[in-house]
């Protein structure tokens, strides 16, 4: 694969695909432009987990309107596969966070000249460790800031679970070193863990984003080493997803965000787990005790039961089977990357 070093736009007007692999996002596109696929071939879907041989032909450049999607009525047919390499993400046995550019520099007076010794810390880099992650987790799932008079920090915690707020304020005290506080949200049962720092008031609603429409996961974790992003997808999925599994094994994480939800399914298969993607409309409503307003949210779901059943995988890549194909007419622009 290579870098995307530009994008332009033209005017078309034709037929628009709509291809849908299974577990990811589906993806529009003209008939003439190139899919890197890989052919399939099997006797039928129970041969997996009777454990014989499945066919996985060299990768290929195909054109999208010669894809061919799995049929459950045909078995025994040839189909087509998207790949997701494994090493799809940078991994660094290291990775920093800087402070210091959110440090307020005072006129006539240097940057940091007037912070006390732990204040000065935050000069410094901070190398990413595990628990430093799951905090950053924690703040991109229920984080926000309070107000410039407080210059309070706070993350909100499902009340009828107090380890979850023992964790916080552990990790808080872990971290960085600062006393926090609890208090209960009115009307409710969430509790709120709070803790004062003019610095990460600043600092943290510009690395990880001010709203839950925006928030995104920063570059060292995404670049980070595994340790590092089971810790952050600890921290995440104790925020934003299912505290246990149902029934048949399965979790899920749910956000108002698109961007966020893809970099967190990126991260999951940074570290082995294949998370399935779907889109839902959701009514207003109280999940763990948080209050859900309505609007369109993508939810990320996983399970190690049935894992086998939705993609393949080697030592280099996941396979994942075109579901299928839909075609509709299109008059408007579309997007050519080079």
């Amino acid at each position: 694969l290579s870098t995307v070093k530009a994008t332009t736009v033209r005017p078309y007007s034709g037929e628009l695909l709509t291809i849908k692999p299974r577990c990811l996002p589906a993806i529009r596109i003209t008939p003439e432009h190139s899919i890197l696929v890989a052919p399939v071939k099997r006797s039928a879907r129970r041969n997996i987990w009777r454990g014989k041989p499945i066919i996985i032909g060299d990768s290929t450049w195909k054109l999208a309107r010669d894809v061919i999607p799995w049929d459950s009525r045909k078995k025994r047919q040839q189909y087509d596969a998207v790949i997701v390499p494994k090493n799809l993400l940078p991994e660094y046995q290291r990775t920093f966070v800087h402070w210091s550019p959110y440090v307020k520099v005072k006129k006539h007076s240097s940057r940091g000249g007037e912070l006390n010794p732990r204040g000065r810390a935050y000069l410094k880099r901070w190398e990413i460790t595990p628990e430093l992650a799951e905090f950053f987790g924690w703040y991109i799932a229920d984080g926000s800031r309070g107000g410039a008079k407080t210059n309070s920090v706070t993350i909100a915690c499902d009340g009828r679970d107090l380890s979850q707020a023992a964790r916080v304020r552990w990790l808080i005290a872990k971290c960085f070193g600062l006393k926090s506080y609890v208090r209960t949200r009115s009307k409710s049962s969430v509790l709120i863990v709070g803790f004062t720092s003019k610095v990460l008031r600043r600092a943290l609603p510009e690395i990880c984003g001010y709203t839950s429409h925006s928030k995104r996961v920063p570059r060292f974790i995404i670049e980070g080493s595994k340790d590092v992003v089971r810790g952050f997808l600890a921290g995440y999925i104790a925020g934003d997803g299912t505290s246990r599994p149902n029934s048949v094994g399965q979790r899920s994480a749910i956000s108002c965000s698109r961007n966020l939800i893809f970099q967190v399914a990126l991260l999951l298969l940074k570290v082995g787990i294949v998370p399935g993607y779907c889109q839902r409309r959701v009514g207003e409503r109280v999940i763990r005790n948080k209050t859900i307003r309505p609007g369109i949210y993508h939810m990320i779901y996983w399970t190690g039961n049935i894992r086998r059943r939705y993609h393949l995988e080697d030592e280099n890549n996941f396979y994942f089977p075109i579901k299928n194909v839909s075609v509709e007419p299109f008059d408007g622009y579309v997007y050519n990357f080079s």
